[in-house]
C-alpha cells in the first residue's frame, strides 16, 4: 500500500481515467498513506498479541485495501 500511494501521489500524471475518477484518485492515495497504512500497522500489532479487535480492525483494513485495488483493476 505505502509504495501504490507514494507513486500515485508522485506521479499523478499516470491515472488516465476521467475527471472524476482522478479526483478520487488524487484523494484516496494520501487517505491510504496517512490513514490505512497506520491503522493496518497497528492492527497487525494487536492482532499478533492475540486482540481480537486487532484482528478485526485488521480484517477491515484488508477489506478496504481490497476494494480499493479491484477498484483500480477494473477501472473507474
Amino acid at each position: 500500500m505505502v509504495i501504490q500511494s507514494l507513486s500515485g501521489i508522485i506521479f499523478f500524471y499516470l491515472y488516465r481515467d476521467g475527471s472524476f475518477a482522478l479526483q478520487a484518485w488524487r484523494i484516496n492515495d494520501p487517505v491510504t498513506l496517512g490513514l490505512a497504512v497506520p491503522v493496518l500497522a497497528v492492527s497487525i500489532v494487536l492482532s499478533r498479541r492475540e486482540s481480537l479487535r486487532g484482528f478485526l480492525l485488521m480484517l477491515g483494513v484488508m477489506q478496504y485495501a481490497f476494494y480499493n485495488y479491484a477498484f483500480y483493476l477494473f477501472g473507474a
